[in-house]
């Protein structure tokens, strides 16, 4: 047995055990999802729960996706649907439910503060020096908590 397929189990398991025996399908799609959908579609969003419909019929799967992509996302549903029923091998759901969330932290990062470069003797080049002048500055001022 190689690692990629111990890896795979080992997350199917995973998976399964935080969504719950209420949905095996899910924990199962949810580790093929960037394979069943492509790494690209796999970027914008993730499959959240299967909403079923009246006798286990009619499903829709529920997927996360963040507001500037849901848009996209709406458009491909057909394509993404028939992806999705593929990988179970037949009409498992008839559409996606779309959920927004926010996007993810590292898309609002706070802007830089620039520092005023600290004099430094001993350097020849006047970049470095303007570099370490700004980091002396950087610490200097976290030290007294600015």
């Amino acid at each position: 047995m190689s690692g990629p397929q111990l890896l795979s189990r080992s997350v199917q398991r995973l998976a399964a055990q935080a969504i719950g025996a209420k949905q095996p399908d899910l924990a199962g799609l949810m580790a093929a999802w960037p394979d069943v959908v492509g790494h690209e579609w796999a970027a914008r969003c993730t499959p959240l729960a299967f909403i079923r419909g009246r006798g286990g019929q009619n499903a829709m799967l529920e997927i996360a996706v963040t507001s500037g992509e849901a848009l996209l996302v709406q458009h491909e549903t057909p394509v993404l649907v028939s992806r999705i029923n593929g990988y179970f091998g037949g009409p498992m759901i008839k559409g996606l439910r779309l959920t927004q969330i926010d996007p993810p932290a590292q898309g609002r990062r706070k802007p830089v503060k620039e520092y005023e470069p600290l004099p430094v003797d001993g350097i020849d080049d006047p970049e470095l020096a303007a570099t370490l002048g700004r980091l002396g500055a950087a610490i200097r001022d976290s030290a007294k908590g600015r």
